[in-house]
């Protein structure tokens, strides 16, 4: 599934961020905003007085490698048509976007797949259980859900949370995804400003389009990107953009208890 457009169209897919990666995977600073300046050069048309290109481009391969736990949710079965993005929040949660997992199948039937690895049975399991907040059509504050794993994943390094509330006009944000169109390399943006809100909601220049609902809307804090939203829809118009729902207070609370946090 993909981004949802709004107002009108239902497109579902959405996510990107820039800064710098784990430490442990010894990502430097200096590495990612070269990598942020890649990307702006390859998207930057801004000469007399054009617009600047803000879609998803690929992400340099240190980047797929040093987060394997952003992933694929998708159904058993059913293929990668209906493939959104999902992050791994700690060894047994995923979260993802709310309209990526259908209502009328079982938990036991979505699938995650940590760094689009298919040919890795090791980065693969289903979901157990899904937490989903108390939706109402139409409003996209209540677009995300976690997905509790039939397994947990000890392998794979998780997306920290960010600490504390982050202020979306004073970051530099990010997202990372897998688009349906280019299913096995990570997409996104390094270099997202948010230029709107609305209660439970964060909006940003960055574009999106199918696959990359339920991507992670992350930002730079401590020499790490941390997550601090889920990209759940795009907006059409004279301008793309992206939309995306901070992390609720409920679903920070189970992951924490996970985590022993």
């Amino acid at each position: 599934m993909g981004p949802s457009r709004l107002p009108r169209d239902r497109d579902h897919g959405a996510g990107v961020f820039a800064g710098d990666l784990r430490q442990s995977i010894g990502m430097s600073a200096t590495l990612l905003r070269a990598a942020a300046l890649s990307c702006a050069a390859l998207m930057a048309t801004d000469v007399a007085g054009e617009d600047i290109d803000r879609s998803a481009v690929p992400m340099p391969p240190f980047v797929q490698a040093a987060m394997p736990g952003i992933g694929k949710v998708g159904y058993v079965g059913i293929g990668s048509k209906t493939a959104c993005t999902g992050a791994l929040v700690s060894p047994l949660h995923v979260l993802t976007a709310n309209h990526c997992l259908r209502s009328y199948l079982p938990a036991l039937a979505v699938t995650f797949t940590a760094g689009a690895s298919l040919d890795d049975a090791s980065q693969w399991t289903r979901g157990a259980r899904v937490i989903r907040m108390e939706t109402v059509d139409g409003e996209f504050a209540t677009d995300v859900a976690l997905v509790e794993l039939r397994e947990p994943m000890e392998e794979i390094d998780i997306i920290p949370l960010a600490d504390g509330p982050v202020d979306p006009f004073a970051s530099d944000l990010a997202f990372i995804g897998y688009a349906r169109d280019d299913p096995e390399r990570l997409t996104g943006r390094l270099d997202c400003l948010a230029f709107a809100t609305k209660p439970g909601l964060i909006e940003t220049d960055c574009a999106v389009v199918v696959g990359h609902s339920g991507a992670p809307l992350l930002v730079q804090q401590g020499g790490e990107l941390r997550l601090v939203g889920t990209v759940v829809a795009r907006r059409s118009g004279l301008l793309e953009t992206s939309i995306a729902v901070p992390l609720p207070d409920e679903f920070r609370a189970v992951i924490e208890e996970a985590l022993g946090t």
